[in-house]
C-alpha cells in the first residue's frame, strides 16, 4: 500500500519527464540493494544464528526490502504503455532470447540454493549476492512473462494463462494473499508434534492451504470486497459515464413525458367525441 501511494509520483515523472522517472527508479533500486548488502554483511547467520530475528526484521518485515519487485512491475507497465506510441517491436529472435533469460533466471532463483540444505555451505559473498538480488530477479522473470503475453509473444504460456477458468479465481487473489498467512500461522501454531519437512508433507500442506485460502477468500470477497467495490462505483462513477441513477431518471422522465402526451391526446379525443 505504501508503494501504491508513492507510485503516483513516479508515474507522473515517467509520463512527463521519462528520464527523471527512470532516475528516481534507479535511485530507489540502488538504495534497496545498498541497504540489503549492508545488513547481510553486518549479520552473518552462519556464525550467529541467534541474529535471525534481527535480520528478518530488517530485510523481511521492512517494506523497502521489496520495493525493487514493485518497481520492476512499474517498468514493465510503462514499457507496454510506450510501445504503441514509440512503435517499438520485438523480433522472434529477441522474444526467444527473452524467454531463455526469463526461464534461466526463474530456475536459478528457485533452485539456486538446492545444495544448501544438503550440506553445501555458501561463501559470504555468495550469500550476500543471492539475498540481495533474488527478489528482483524473480520479479523480472515474471515481468517478462506478462510482457511477452501482452505483446503476443507468449505462445502456449499465454494460452494457459488466458484460460477462462482462471477468471473467477483471479478476482480472489488479493483476498487470498491477505488470508493465507493467517491460515498457515493457525495451522503451524496449533500443531502439538514436531513438523518434518518432507516433499510429501510440503505438497500436502500446500494443496490444503491453497484450497482453504481460496475458500476463505471467497467468503471475504462476498462479505467485504464486492459490496465496497459496488459502493465505490456508486459514489465515484468512472469518467465519461453518467451514474446509473441519472440514466434511469432520464429514461423515467422521458417515459413520463411520452405518457403525458398520450393522455392529452386521449383527453382531447374524448372531449371532441
Amino acid at each position: 500500500m505504501q508503494f501504491y501511494i508513492i507510485s503516483s509520483l513516479i508515474i507522473y515523472f515517467l509520463y512527463r519527464y521519462s528520464k527523471i522517472g527512470y532516475a528516481i527508479i534507479g535511485a530507489l533500486m540502488t538504495a534497496c540493494f545498498t541497504s540489503l548488502v549492508v545488513v547481510y554483511m553486518k549479520y552473518d547467520l552462519r556464525k550467529n544464528p541467534e541474529q535471525l530475528d534481527k535480520v528478518i526484521t530488517l530485510t523481511y518485515i521492512r517494506p523497502w526490502s521489496r520495493i525493487n519487485s514493485y518497481l520492476v512491475g512499474m517498468i514493465v507497465g510503462y514499457v507496454l504503455y510506450e510501445m504503441p506510441r514509440k512503435r517499438w517491436k520485438i523480433s522472434k529472435l529477441g522474444a526467444l532470447l527473452g524467454w531463455c533469460c526469463a526461464i534461466a533466471t526463474g530456475l536459478g532463483t528457485v533452485y539456486g540454493l538446492y545444495r544448501t540444505p544438503q550440506g553445501h555451505s555458501q561463501t559470504k559473498p555468495e550469500a550476500v549476492f543471492y539475498q540481495t538480488v533474488f527478489r528482483t530477479l524473480w520479479a523480472s522473470a515474471v515481468g517478462w512473462v506478462a510482457f511477452a503475453c501482452a505483446i503476443g509473444k507468449g505462445g502456449p504460456v499465454n494460452s494457459i494463462l488466458s484460460w477462462s477458468a482462471f477468471a473467477p479465481l483471479a478476482k480472489l487473489t488479493y483476498c487470498t494473499y491477505l488470508l493465507h498467512p493467517i491460515l498457515l500461522e493457525v495451522y503451524y501454531r496449533s500443531s502439538v508434534t514436531p513438523f518434518h519437512y518432507t516433499d510429501y508433507n510440503m505438497v500436502y500442506i500446500f494443496l490444503g492451504n491453497l484450497v482453504l485460502s481460496f475458500a476463505a477468500a471467497y467468503i471475504m470477497s462476498v462479505c467485504a470486497e464486492t459490496p465496497f467495490m459496488a459502493l465505490e462505483k456508486l459514489i465515484l462513477p468512472t469518467k465519461g459515464s453518467s451514474p446509473p441513477d441519472k440514466k434511469q431518471s432520464s429514461e423515467t422522465s422521458k417515459l413520463l413525458q411520452d405518457s403525458d402526451h398520450t393522455l392529452l391526446k386521449i383527453r382531447g379525443q374524448i372531449c371532441t367525441d
